[in-house]
């Protein structure tokens, strides 16, 4: 090869860098797999259940669903 080849080529990264790298996305899935595990662990109250539910149905859809006669 000639010189100018060799000088075009990037540095390599040190093993230590490689597995710095490795780790960082390892703890970016870890992170992100927390935040998955928090919101299935947090519990939903009725009333955000039932305030959620009344912004996409009727009040008589609502009563329908839960079996209440109205």
């Amino acid at each position: 090869m000639s010189e100018e080849a060799k000088a075009t080529k990037r540095p390599k990264r040190t093993t230590e860098q490689r597995t710095q790298d490795q780790i960082d996305k390892i703890d970016a899935k870890i992170a992100e797999l927390q935040k998955k595990k928090e919101e299935l662990l947090k519990p939903l109250k009725a009333k955000e259940l039932i305030e959620k539910a009344a912004a996409s149905m009727s009040i008589e859809e609502l009563a329908e669903k839960l079996g209440l006669d109205i």
